[in-house]
């Protein structure tokens, strides 16, 4: 088959810059597209240069072998490479492993983590060698339900989303009939305990006694209502005279668009100014001139390369010593703890999830 190679041009929409390109991954084209906020390229030369490094990956992807024929029929014709595939005996471990070569990589790293870890942790010992044709709806259920006593519901869902979406691929693949996770009852996902909310003097009493930047980040989800990765990912040119410019966020070391389709958003500085007040003080000390640097992650970080994992967190997590008690420094681990590891990720949290 002819290798399909794509160099779209970037267009200017807005406050954004768009490539529109094909995905081939799964055997059928598929319209997909990316953007860059302008706030971090600036010119459309910068943008397509960047669209180009990211098409030379999704180039790689479209224009990999999608299978080994191992089989040849007896007119000396190949198979077709879903029949070769097929006809080999797939196993989940072969889907898991195809999935990470042609699907997984244009997935969003959170998500490409979390599908990885819970068939390595989880799916791959308990049907690694299966072949996946074999594989019934009823011994799936038997599975999850032996989970219960082990792990959470949300954590048994989010695997089981994962394994179903294996199969749902493996279905465009020709390599299965029918999705036998489509139909596995899972357990109710248990109603969260009531929320503690905290009257305006607790919240401050808190954030005044975190050290900095800890103390920034934290005014900026409370008040901004931002993600932690968003705010570890602000440079100082999202910093305005009256508001906040979000368009990026920071994952597990690496910079991506923001979590949501809505995740480009001006936040305003709040009425009271404890927003500015934040600000103010990096200001007075100068700190404003590196532009395009990294502020809260890490302040002489070159722009263009991945932020270090840890988002200066030194003494973030240390107890209060003041007449305030357990009760502040509870609260303030309970409000640096996500802080340590950039916010951390659902396959992280499944790691340490409980029933």
């Amino acid at each position: 088959m002819r290798n399909k190679y794509q160099r779209p041009a970037v267009r200017d929409v807005g406050p954004k810059w768009k490539l529109t390109y094909r995905d081939y991954s799964s055997g059928q084209p598929r319209r997909r597209s990316k953007v860059w906020a302008k706030s971090n390229v600036r010119t459309q030369r910068e943008a397509q240069r960047m669209a180009d490094k990211f098409m030379d990956e999704v180039n790689n992807v479209n224009n990999a072998p999608r299978y080994e024929s191992r089989d040849d029929n007896t007119d000396g014709t190949q198979n077709s490479p879903a029949e070769a595939f097929s006809k080999s005996e797939c196993t989940v471990a072969d889907l898991k492993n195809k999935c990470m070569e042609l699907s997984w990589p244009l997935l969003k790293k959170s998500t490409r983590i979390n599908y990885e870890f819970f068939f390595s942790s989880y799916l791959l010992p308990a049907f690694g060698d299966r072949e996946v044709t074999g594989i019934t709806t009823m011994e799936l259920q038997v599975f999850f339900n032996s989970l219960l006593e082990k792990l959470s519901p949300y954590t048994i869902c989010n695997m089981h989303a994962a394994l179903r979406s294996a199969f749902a691929q493996a279905i465009t693949w020709d390599l299965m009939p029918k999705n036998p996770a489509i139909g596995v009852r899972l357990p109710k996902k248990k109603a969260s305990k009531p929320p503690q909310l905290l009257s305006l003097g607790e919240i401050k009493a808190v954030i005044e006694k975190l050290p900095a930047p800890t103390k920034a980040i934290v005014t900026l989800i409370v008040f901004g209502s931002m993600r932690v990765g968003e705010a570890l990912a602000l440079r100082w040119n999202d910093i305005l005279e009256d508001r906040i410019v979000i368009d990026e966020r920071l994952y597990d070391g690496d910079l991506a668009d923001p979590k949501t389709l809505h995740g480009n958003r001006e936040v305003p500085f709040d009425q009271h100014g404890v927003l500015k007040e934040a600000r103010d003080p990096y200001l007075e000390a100068g700190e404003v001139s590196g532009g395009s640097r990294f502020r809260l992650c890490h302040p002489e970080r070159d722009p263009d390369e991945a932020p270090e994992r840890a988002a200066s967190s030194e003494g973030c997590c240390k107890g209060t010593e003041t007449a305030e008690g357990d009760r502040l420094s509870q609260l303030q681990d309970h409000a640096c703890q996500p802080y340590a590891s950039l916010g951390g990720s659902r396959g992280n949290r499944a790691r340490q999830h409980g029933p």
